[in-house]
């Protein structure tokens, strides 16, 4: 079994994470003035707790923006979430060819940092370093996975008997 998880980051999110943290900072520093009595604010401890806890609950739904790459006897199981949760779960006997590419052998218009898709590409790339996991299916349908252990998953693939 090979279980590899990564997450997505592209600019605007990780600006948007740096912008959280600062709020969450403000937040923090502003509830300790207000218990410490240095300051009067028009807030309320309780409202600045839940702005906190807000932009908390932000932080979290970004850091969980990713994918999961999931390989084992039954096939290829690919789990990603941006905003649904979607799941591709592929049977050995679906799939034409595994191809191991670098980043520079990807089609022109392969989409970094987001998921995405179009009528027979679906695009999980995460960072341009790293090496790509391409899925033909007999159907025609291409996935094209980041993978940051290319030599572990190269490995598991041509050791494993099963996926022969």
């Amino acid at each position: 079994m090979y279980i590899e998880k990564q997450n997505f980051q592209t600019g605007r999110i990780r600006w948007f994470k740096s912008l959280c943290w600062l709020f969450v900072a403000v937040q923090a520093v502003l509830i300790f003035a207000l218990e410490s009595a240095f300051v009067e604010l028009p807030l309320r401890i309780w409202q600045l707790v839940v702005l906190m806890l807000v932009a908390c609950c932000i932080l979290w739904v970004l850091s969980q923006m990713g994918f999961r790459l999931h390989i084992n006897k039954i096939g290829i199981n690919l789990r990603f979430w941006q905003y649904p949760i979607q799941n591709h779960s592929i049977q050995w006997s679906e799939i034409k060819r595994l191809r191991l590419l670098s980043p520079d052998e990807l089609p022109e218009d392969a989409y970094w940092g987001i998921p995405n898709r179009d009528a027979t590409h679906i695009y999980l790339l995460t960072d341009r370093h790293y090496k790509v996991l391409s899925i033909e299916l007999l159907r025609g349908t291409q996935f094209f996975v980041s993978t940051s252990k290319p030599n572990e998953l190269l490995d598991f693939l041509q050791n494993s008997l099963w996926c022969m």
